[in-house]
Order: C-alpha cells, then sequence, then structure tokens
C-alpha cells in the first residue's frame, strides 16, 4: 500500500505563517510540522512508499524527506504546475503515473493520533471513509452521506439526516481508486479543474462499496486557518499524551531491539545508571554508552553527554534507569538543536523539533518521568527545572525485572514518590479530570500492591511500575506542588534520596495545612501513614536550625501556586525540624 497527500495548496487563510512556506509546513505545539507529523506516523504504521503532490515550495518538501530517519522509505513528487488555478482534482491527475498499488489517501493539513492510522490498516474492510455520527455537521467543511453502509456523496454542502462530519481521508483499494481516477481524468480533458476530486468520485461512488470507519474515539482534524491551529494544538497536546507508545514486558532486550529496528536505528546511545553500564554495552554492542552523571544530575554532565552524542553519529537516544537517567537523556535531546558555543545554558535557549526517536525504560517505580514533560537539571546547586512538549519520550518500555536490582530502601523511597505525586495531582490547581484519573487509578495500585512489590512479588512489582506511569501522566497534566517544592533542597542539603524527600515533605504538609485527603473509596492520609508504617520511613531527618531560611528561600513559588491551600512554608520545614508526634 501507497499513501497519497495532497500538498499541492496555497494556504491563503494561513496569513503570515504561509508567506514563504507551504501550509503543511504550518508549525504544531511541539514544533514538529504537520507534514512530518503525517510522514511520521506513516512510518510508524509501517507505509514506506508515499506519494506527495506538490505546489508552491516543492523543494521544502523534499528536504524533509531527504532526512536520514526516512532511509527505508521512498517518496515521489508529482508537481501541480498550475496549484494556484486549479484545486486538488488537478493534483490526483498529476498524481497518476505513481497510483499502482492500494491507497492510503489524505489532504496535507489534516492532524490526527498515531493510533488512528494503524486502525484503519488493519480494518478488514478494503474501502473505508472516515465519519462521525456523533459530531455536528460543519457548516463549511465536508459530509459524508451515507446509505445502506455505503459512502454515496461527499460535498460541503449537504446537511441531510443521513450526511455526517467527514474527514478527507480514504483507504482504497487499487481497483476502487482506479475508478476513481478514470474519472478524475475525464474532468480534467474537459478543463473541469476548480472542482474537488470529491465531484469525480460522487458519480461513481455508487458500487465502490466505500463503507464508513467512525473517527469517534480518534482525533482528526484539519487546519484551514489560525483559529484551526490553536484548536488543534490544544486538543491534540492532549491525545499525543494519551497515546504515547507504552508496552509491559517481562524482558527487556528483544523488545528494545525490536523497537529501534523500527525506527531504523543503527547506533543508539544510551544514557544509563552507572551500575547497568557493563551490562548493556554488552547486550547493545552496537551503541554508545555514556553513564557519566550523578543522581541529581548536574547541567555540566548533561552537556558532556550532549557533546559525545553529537561527535559519535548516533541516531536515536535510550534511557536505562531511574529519573536522574531520564532527566539526562530527554535534555540531550531537547538540546540537540542548540548551540553548544554559546555562554547561554541550553536550557534557557529556544527549542525546537528534532527527529531523534527516545525510548525509555525506567529501572525503578517512582518519577513516571518516561511521561512527562518535564525534567530537572542542576547548575551551580540550584535545580533548573525544564518544560518542553519534546521532552516526552516517544516510546517507553515497562520491564519490572529492573525493580530486582534496586535495593529495598531505595524500592522504598521511590514508590513513595509516585504516592507523593498521585496526592498532589489530586489537589494541584491545574489539575484536570484526565489526570485526577490517573492519579485515583496509581493510589488504587499502590494501595493493592504495595507489600507485595517490597517483597519482590513479580505481580506487586508490575502493577507497582505501571501505578508510578501513571503519576507520571497525572503531574505531566497537573504539575507538582507543595511536597515537591519543599523536597529538593532536603535532598541536595542533607543527600535525602528523592522520594523520601518528598514524603517527609508530605507528612509536614499533612499536619499543617487542612487538605483534602478522601477521594471516593479511598482515605489517602491513612494509606500514606499506613506505608509510612510498614517502610518504616523515618519522617523527621536531623535538619540544622541555621538551614532553615536557605530552606524557605529555596521553594519555587511557581510550584507553591499550584497548591490551592494555605500553607506556611517556614512552620512546615520547623515541623520537620522540632520532631512534632506524626500521630
Amino acid at each position: 500500500m501507497k499513501a497519497l497527500i495532497f500538498n499541492s495548496g496555497i494556504g491563503k487563510r494561513m496569513a503570515e505563517l504561509t508567506a514563504n512556506n507551504p501550509k503543511s509546513m504550518v508549525h504544531l505545539y511541539n514544533d514538529e510540522t504537520i507534514f512530518e507529523r503525517q510522514i511520521r506516523l506513516l512510518q510508524e504504521a509501517g507505509i514506506t512508499e508515499v506519494i506527495i503532490t506538490t505546489g508552491p515550495y516543492p523543494e521544502m518538501l523534499k528536504n524533509i524527506c531527504a532526512k536520514s530517519c526516512y532511509k527505508n522509505m521512498h517518496f515521489y513528487f508529482p508537481h501541480n504546475e498550475i496549484y494556484d488555478a486549479s484545486n486538488y482534482i488537478y493534483s490526483m491527475y498529476k498524481a497518476r503515473d505513481y497510483i499502482d498499488d492500494d491507497i492510503l489517501m489524505m489532504h496535507g493539513d489534516l492532524v490526527f493520533d498515531r493510533t488512528l492510522i494503524p486502525q484503519i490498516l488493519k480494518n478488514p474492510e478494503e474501502n473505508l471513509c472516515l465519519i462521525n455520527k456523533y459530531k455536528p455537521l460543519p457548516e463549511k467543511d465536508f459530509k459524508g452521506r451515507i446509505i445502506n453502509n455505503e459512502l454515496r456523496e461527499v460535498s460541503i454542502n449537504i446537511f441531510d439526516s443521513d450526511c455526517y462530519a467527514f474527514q478527507p481521508l480514504y483507504k482504497l483499494s487499487y481497483k476502487v481508486i482506479k475508478r476513481w481516477l478514470d474519472n478524475v481524468i475525464k474532468y480534467v480533458k474537459n478543463n473541469n479543474i476548480n472542482v474537488y476530486a470529491e465531484n469525480a468520485l460522487n458519480e461513481v461512488a455508487e458500487g465502490l462499496h466505500i463503507r464508513p470507519f467512525s473517527y469517534q474515539r480518534h482525533f482528526i482534524d484539519e487546519v484551514d486557518n489560525i483559529d484551526d491551529l490553536n484548536r488543534v494544538n490544544t486538543e491534540i497536546q492532549s491525545w499525543d499524551y494519551q497515546k504515547q507508545s507504552i508496552k509491559i514486558t517481562t524482558e527487556y532486550l528483544l523488545p528494545l531491539k525490536t523497537q529501534l529496528k523500527k525506527i531504523n536505528s543503527e547506533k543508539p546511545f544510551i544514557v544509563v545508571d552507572h551500575f547497568l553500564k557493563k551490562e548493556i554495552a554488552q547486550k547493545l554492542p552496537q551503541g554508545v554508552v555514556f553513564s557519566s552523571f550523578t543522581p541529581n544530575p548536574k547541567y555540566e554532565e548533561m552537556l558532556e553527554g550532549l557533546k559525545l552524542f553529537k561527535s559519535s553519529g548516533c541516531d536515536s537516544i535510550v534511557s536505562i534507569g531511574g529519573g536522574s537517567c531520564i532527566d539526562v537523556a530527554k535534555v540531550i535531546k531537547l538540546s540537540l538543536n542548540t548551540d553548544l558555543t554559546s555562554d547561554i545554558p541550553t536550557f534557557q535557549q529556544t527549542y525546537h523539533y528534532n527527529h531523534i526517536k527516545h525510548i525509555c525504560l525506567p529501572t525503578t517505580s517512582g518519577t513516571g518521568s518516561e511521561s512527562t514533560r518535564h525534567a530537572v537539571l542542576y547548575l551551580d546547586d540550584i535545580k533548573q527545572s525544564i518544560s518542553h512538549p519534546t521532552l516526552v519520550p516517544d516510546y517507553v518500555l515497562l520491564c519490572a525485572k529492573f525493580i530486582y536490582t534496586v535495593p529495598p530502601y531505595q524500592r522504598k523511597a521511590t514508590m513513595m514518590d509516585a504516592l507523593c505525586q498521585c496526592m498532589e495531582s489530586l489537589w494541584s490547581k491545574k489539575a484536570t479530570k484526565e489526570s485526577r484519573r490517573y492519579a485515583l487509578k496509581g493510589i488504587r495500585l499502590i494501595k493493592d500492591n504495595y507489600k507485595d512489590y517490597i517483597e519482590l512479588d513479580k505481580k506487586g512489582m508490575k502493577n507497582i511500575q505501571i501505578a508510578a506511569n501513571y503519576s507520571g501522566k497525572a503531574i505531566n497534566i497537573s504539575e507538582t506542588t507543595a511536597a515537591h517544592a519543599m523536597s529538593y533542597k532536603l535532598t541536595s542539603l542533607y543527600h535525602i534520596p528523592h522520594g523520601h524527600a518528598v514524603a517527609i515533605c508530605m507528612n509536614a504538609i499533612l499536619h499543617n495545612c487542612h487538605v483534602k485527603t478522601k477521594y471516593k473509596d479511598i482515605d489517602i492520609e491513612k494509606l500514606f501513614y499506613d506505608i509510612v508504617d510498614d517502610f518504616q520511613l523515618d519522617m523527621y531527618p536531623e535538619i540544622k536550625k541555621e538551614d532553615l531560611p536557605l530552606l524557605v528561600d529555596s521553594v519555587n513559588p511557581i510550584r507553591l501556586k499550584n497548591f490551592p491551600y494555605h500553607i506556611n512554608i517556614k512552620k512546615c520545614y520547623s515541623s520537620i525540624m522540632n520532631q512534632i508526634n506524626n500521630k
């Protein structure tokens, strides 16, 4: 099967955004263009041959397709030389010599989620069109008329009871596309080139047996103007977070090798915790291994990894480790297009989308960093929080086998981080229905599995790792609040593992703030203290009195504003220092 993308239009309604480029080269929320997104998702779905009709700026599209990440794909570029005096029916005519197979056909201004194309391709029907019976009929966009479960007409000007919202993306057998194309050729021979290609389809639709495919559970929309772009950017970002590729596996090596093969990676850059360095170097000898970073990674350490990546000719990033390891890998990817010679730290520069894929294998059950757009580095001992959509890894492999290597105390600390993230996500001012759903799923999994987890029960470890991932998904939307904001200086000053430090701060907040801790059937405060007791975690480490001002000043005011309850930070730290009764 080939894909056919109509990219010959001018895009006048996009104003200055299309002054020097085709509409498909407009940037989305993560700086990826619409065109690159389409090609990436076609590649992920296994499509290797793509016909791209061109109008203005054909070289711009060709340059994108020449990138090394598309080396397994073949592109054809029929040119519509009268793009400013014809509709895309003429572009379809110009592509006729390349249409010699089943076709997945779409418009170049369509933005869709990553699961849509695979679902269409695996559908047993040979011929499909996209409709949504539950979406209001658009005033100025395509509707599809469905009679006896077959497409009979596509038009802007139909509003009858058998007409539905429609998107111009089709899966068609060669026989059907050939029949449509034959009628397109007749239109062009009669110089009827300022109509939609669907005008030619409508005349032959009866008997083609094009079945409707509902996109109700998917995202797909077209970008015609700037308002469309703003709306699509907001909605597709949420869909992308939901549809992140996450696989749960009992072994990691074969799934990792399989994923590297799928993305055509021949030389991965592997960011790995130090204790796994030797094992990974032996099992993935084609990779470049980087492990020169500390548990609270410094900016300079990330910079060394970035320089190594750029000098070694790697074509993907793999992270295998805990939250710090994953954060280093995420920021290396984010910084690939930044200027290393600049005196400005890379996290203060403008980020641009790059095609390097990041495969993440978390080895702990804590931060959920594998599913967040956040990362933390330290510059001059000051925590730097970095947030950007492209920090979210492209693929995640959850393998509980790694947890066997984590010492018991560290397992407890990381799980407490996951629990506290879920709690903070419920409170956050930025919480949504979706983030609370993730948080409650994580809390329930922790409640039911934490005892088995600490005993290294396979099911318990798997479920806590899933819970940690839910905690990451939750804070990816809601962000963290007071407990995390207070924890970082405790970690850097007293070398308390991050998850334990967050739990200490959570304990202080529960004692000093009137927060909601009962949600539906769960008493979260009781669960928190049950786990603290079972894990025998010290909630009151020694804090030097002279450090109190430093601790108070260290709290990020932005994160603190995300906390909806009144809080006295000095009182909270003092309660830790004074070792108040925790019951």
